[in-house]
């Protein structure tokens, strides 16, 4: 496809909300090549002419949305979120039903394969003793249905626990014969999948049950739409809370657009909106509710910075979902970018040592390339090769001395082998890197956190290393 695509991507936007401006073009290029294949047409020209025709529906939607949107995540990423969610909101929520309809509804919007809404399961499941006397309802939806049926099935690998405590997994999960890990029935139980394009004005709805909502996460999703789009889904977002229900955007998302009617606090970094009275003028009243800086009961483990929703190097404009990748083969290329994108692609499917020989590819041809030594030291991590990693990383500071999340890894390697002094070496290093920086500067390769959050964490992890 060699010509101008201002028009489809113009109607991607318009129909989809998803933002592809000329430098994302080549995305679109894959996306609409993946989507037409999947639809039997015989070349991505003819899907640009449904697009472009009142023949393009819902079918066209779905195959777009599986080859155009990220479907990568996993459990309690952004553990800072359920940190504040467990101690604070949550119990907030929960105190305020206690003694009247015990009714509590949360939404997961933009779930892509479910560990988001099932991490909130889990925690109304250690937060809510006597479950069966409450009427909890958990929606989840997103715009790619094979994203959905995935999630339905409740069935991850050990990609999907990266980073994720460890009594997450004891407590909650069967290994299957084949290495995967099946979610305990009474949590997935808990959660309803449904498919819903964001983008479309089909929503409050009381007759489909979208509405009245006591929280909502939208993260890591407003991201991707035009700014028109995005304001006009906060708005909706907004319609559909509760009076004194609470929305959820990650720091990059945050904007004057959602504010409207909405009051904002932010605690560790996290945006947390609340609904206020239908008169109330106020924007930007602090949320009474005390965020603290992590649990009262029953912790998370403390986070560890190789976790990689700290810093993993799956960048989300550059991924695509699994649920694509798993009905082909990687492709082999000798475009590093391409390799570098299947690389990601496997690595989020679990297929680390693919994904390895992915990355060498890319590196074969691009030697120069400091975030490609990064992601292959982050796939060595995994593959727990901690020598071959640190290497990797050398690697990467050697092309770029100010690379923070390498000096991060580092330190998080050293500290994991009782090397303390190294390891706080490392981190003082990263702190000094990164408070050259905006506090508010989005972090590349860094799922969206800024440099304010990552020294937060080195900052507690040098504490803790402390008092070990």
């Amino acid at each position: 496809m060699n010509y101008d695509l201002s028009v489809p991507a113009s109607r991607i936007a318009e129909r989809m909300g998803l933002n592809f401006p000329e430098d994302r073009w080549p995305d679109l290029v894959r996306g609409l090549e993946g989507a037409a294949q999947s639809l039997g047409l015989e070349s991505p020209h003819s899907l640009v002419a449904r697009l472009l025709s009142d023949s393009f529906g819902r079918r066209e939607v779905q195959a777009l949305a599986a080859h155009l949107t990220v479907g990568e995540t996993h459990f309690f990423r952004s553990p800072d979120t359920f940190a504040m969610l467990q101690s604070s909101l949550l119990p907030e929520l929960i105190a305020a039903r206690q003694h009247t309809t015990r009714r509590l509804r949360l939404w997961s919007a933009g779930c892509a394969t479910g560990q988001e809404p099932y991490s909130l399961a889990i925690l109304i499941s250690r937060l809510i003793s006597d479950r069966a006397d409450w009427d909890v309802t958990i929606l989840a939806t997103d715009v790619n249905p094979e994203a959905v049926a995935a999630a339905n099935k409740a069935e991850y690998t050990q990609w999907s626990f990266r980073g994720t405590p460890s009594w997450v997994i004891n407590g909650y999960f069967t290994r299957t014969p084949e290495g995967r890990y099946l979610l305990d029935p009474a949590i997935r139980d808990m959660v309803t999948f449904r498919f819903l394009n964001l983008a479309d004005n089909v929503y409050p709805s009381p007759g489909s049950d979208i509405h009245d909502f006591d929280l909502i996460l939208c993260r890591n999703v407003l991201m991707y739409f035009s700014r028109e789009m995005a304001a006009k889904v906060a708005e909706r977002l907004h319609r559909s809370l509760r009076e004194g229900g609470y929305l959820l955007v990650t720091p990059s998302e945050a904007s004057r657009e959602i504010q409207g009617g909405l009051t904002s606090s932010m605690s560790n970094g996290e945006i947390v909106y609340k609904k206020t009275p239908r008169f109330s003028g106020a924007v930007h009243d602090d949320l009474h509710v005390p965020l603290a800086d992590r649990p009262a009961a029953a912790p998370p483990e403390a986070p560890r910075v190789e976790r990689r929703s700290k810093n993993r190097p799956f960048s989300a404009h550059a991924e695509r979902p699994a649920a694509e990748t798993a009905k082909r083969p990687a492709k082999a290329t000798t475009d590093p970018v391409e390799a570098a994108r299947e690389a990601r692609i496997l690595a989020d499917r679990g297929e680390l040592n693919r994904a390895l020989a992915c990355c060498e590819s890319s590196l074969e041809c691009d030697k120069l390339n400091p975030s490609l030594y990064y992601l292959k030291a982050s796939i060595l991590q995994e593959l727990d090769r901690p020598d071959e990693a640190e290497q990797a990383l050398q690697s990467t500071l050697f092309l770029d001395g100010g690379f923070a999340l390498a000096r991060i890894m580092l330190g998080a390697i050293a500290r994991s082998q009782s090397r303390s002094g190294e390891a706080a070496k490392h981190f003082r290093e990263a702190l000094v890197l990164l408070a050259q920086m905006p506090s508010s500067t989005v972090l590349p390769e860094a799922d969206g956190l800024t440099a304010g959050e990552m020294a937060e964490t080195v900052a507690s992890l040098m504490g803790s290393e402390c008092v070990s």
